[in-house]
């Protein structure tokens, strides 16, 4: 794809469409310089998939941190104090049972 028609403010926007193919050029998220990942790279972190991670946070088991002024939708990010905090809470040692057979 040729991209000589655009702007650089055109490709760091996003904003822009391609007038031959119609489609809309992806804009790549910058990494948070404090440490905040969105829910896609923590639950890569964690190992899990976000239905999962979202599940974990609906049962008040993983914090997050609101971002922006949205009531409907808030963006949820996630420190990565509060991911280790949550897999060491998670982190279980399996003890031998000693029941009697039946």
């Amino acid at each position: 794809m040729a991209v000589d028609h655009l702007t650089a403010l055109d490709l760091v926007v996003g904003g822009a469409a391609s007038p031959r193919s119609g489609k809309r050029i992806r804009r790549h998220r910058v990494e948070q310089p404090d440490g905040l990942r969105t829910a896609a790279e923590a639950a890569a972190r964690l190992g899990c998939s976000i239905k999962t991670l979202m599940g974990h946070v609906r049962s008040g088991a993983l914090r997050y941190v609101v971002i922006g002024h949205g009531r409907k939708r808030p963006r949820k990010m996630f420190a990565d104090d509060d991911l280790a905090d949550f897999t060491g809470l998670q982190t279980r040692k399996d003890s031998p049972w000693h029941g009697s057979a039946c």
